[in-house]
C-alpha cells in the first residue's frame, strides 16, 4: 500500500521535488504502524498514462520507497495526482466518470479514448461502489458543504470545484485505502 503525498498536481511540480528537495516528499509515520522512524529503502519507477481532449502523456517517474525502523514493512511515496493500483491517473478517470454522469456510454467512451470498455466497467464499477461512502467520509471531512444524496448532482457539481484527485486523498487520509478493491473500503491501520 502506498502514501499518498499531498500538494503535486503534475509531473513538473513533482519532479522538481524529486530533484531539489526528496526530503519534504517524506511522511513523518510509518503508514501501518504510526511509528516516526523512517529511512529511505530504494525507489521504482512508475510508468503513467494519461490521455484526455487536450493531451497525452505517457512518462515515467521515480516513487521513493520507505522502510520503517520498527515494522519493517516497506511503502512507495505516490505524489496526488498518481492513483494507487492503477496505470492512468486520477484526471483521466474523472473525465470517464464525469462522461458517464452525462449518460455517454461506455462503447462510446471506449472508441474516443480508446481504453477497454472493461476499464471503463472496472473504474465505473469501483466508483458507483463506493460513492456513497466517500460522499458521506467529504461531508463529515467539511471538505463540502453541499452534500447532496443524488450522486447525480453531488458528484458533477463537485468535479467542477476540485479534481477526483484531490477528493481521493482526503478520503486516503481519513483512513480509507484507495481505490477500494473488489467493492471494500480497507481501513489504513496507521494515522495520517
Amino acid at each position: 500500500m502506498p502514501a499518498i503525498v499531498k500538494g503535486f498536481l503534475n509531473v513538473k511540480s513533482y519532479n522538481a521535488a524529486l530533484e531539489s528537495d526528496p526530503e519534504s516528499l517524506q511522511p513523518e509515520f510509518c503508514i501501518y504502524c504510526n511509528y516516526s522512524g523512517l529511512n529511505k529503502h530504494g525507489h521504482y519507477t512508475r510508468c503513467l498514462t494519461r490521455k484526455d481532449k487536450d493531451k497525452s502523456l505517457n512518462a515515467i517517474i521515480t516513487i521513493i520507497r520507505m522502510i520503517c525502523c520498527l515494522c519493517k514493512r516497506t511503502f512507495g511515496l505516490l505524489p496526488e495526482f498518481v492513483s494507487p493500483m492503477r496505470w492512468y491517473l486520477w484526471c483521466m478517470q474523472q473525465t470517464i466518470i464525469s462522461k458517464l454522469f452525462e449518460g455517454e456510454s461506455k462503447s462510446a467512451l471506449s472508441r474516443e479514448f480508446k481504453l477497454s470498455r472493461d476499464t471503463i466497467y472496472r473504474w465505473w464499477s469501483w466508483f458507483v461502489n463506493n460513492e456513497d461512502r466517500y460522499r458521506k467520509v467529504l461531508y463529515s471531512l467539511q471538505a463540502t458543504k453541499d452534500y447532496h444524496s443524488d450522486r447525480n448532482i453531488f458528484w458533477p457539481s463537485r468535479f467542477d470545484v476540485v479534481g477526483l484527485s484531490h477528493d481521493m486523498v482526503q478520503i486516503h487520509f481519513s483512513g480509507i485505502a484507495i481505490p477500494c478493491i473488489d467493492r471494500r473500503c480497507i481501513p489504513l491501520q496507521g494515522g495520517h
